[in-house]
């Protein structure tokens, strides 16, 4: 019997060390961090003419760039461009009034920006 109670602590030490093993592998962007990744930019026209500037759609969510400056005008030429875009996101939101709609987006902060 004294080896039930013995046995038991060292299934429960196992159990806790595998269990940290395995969520110690997934790791997830911590805000602040710098990711890489392939996105659609689009272009919406001027904000002055009721459009709404640059608009980048990364993995189906769509984000607005903090700083649209950083985004060369040669972009604008297209509606649309498939791109690779290097940013980061500080988990930051905000209400932009495009046209005669309030529409929310993330803000992320563009590192770098390209043509795929």
């Amino acid at each position: 019997m004294k080896t039930n109670t013995v046995m038991k602590p060292i299934y429960l030490v196992l159990l806790i060390v595998f269990t940290g093993i395995t969520f110690s592998g997934c790791k997830k962007d911590k805000p602040g961090d710098t990711t890489t990744r392939d996105a659609v930019l689009y272009w919406t026209g001027d904000v002055a003419v009721d459009g709404c500037g640059f608009i980048i759609e990364i993995a189906g969510t769509e984000f607005k760039p903090y700083d649209e400056s950083v985004i060369d005008d040669s972009f604008k030429q297209q509606d649309q461009t498939e791109v690779v875009v290097e940013y980061r996101n500080n988990n930051e939101h905000k209400v932009f009034v495009c046209g005669l709609q309030q529409q929310h987006f993330g803000i992320i902060h563009v590192v770098s920006i390209h043509k795929k």
